[in-house]
């Protein structure tokens, strides 16, 4: 197991402060970074906004419907 780099470490610290963030049931733990284009992230802003949910929420809503449709 590597190390983390100093941003890693910086999340994490920042993870530990105040109550634990969770989804469900279980505790959200895990950080994904990706790019995404403009027309992309406008796309998934607009879905979020139209759900009535926050962009994060939105992206692990559509990652679900993608991985059930698989």
């Amino acid at each position: 197991m590597r190390d983390p780099t100093p941003q890693e470490r910086k999340w994490i610290r920042q993870l530990r402060r105040g109550r634990p963030l969770k989804i469900g049931r279980e505790r959200a733990s895990k950080i994904m970074q990706f790019r995404i284009d403009p027309d992309g992230e406008r796309r998934v802003k607009q879905y979020a906004q139209e759900h009535g949910m926050k962009t994060s929420e939105a992206i692990r809503a559509l990652i679900d419907k993608g991985l059930a449709a698989s």
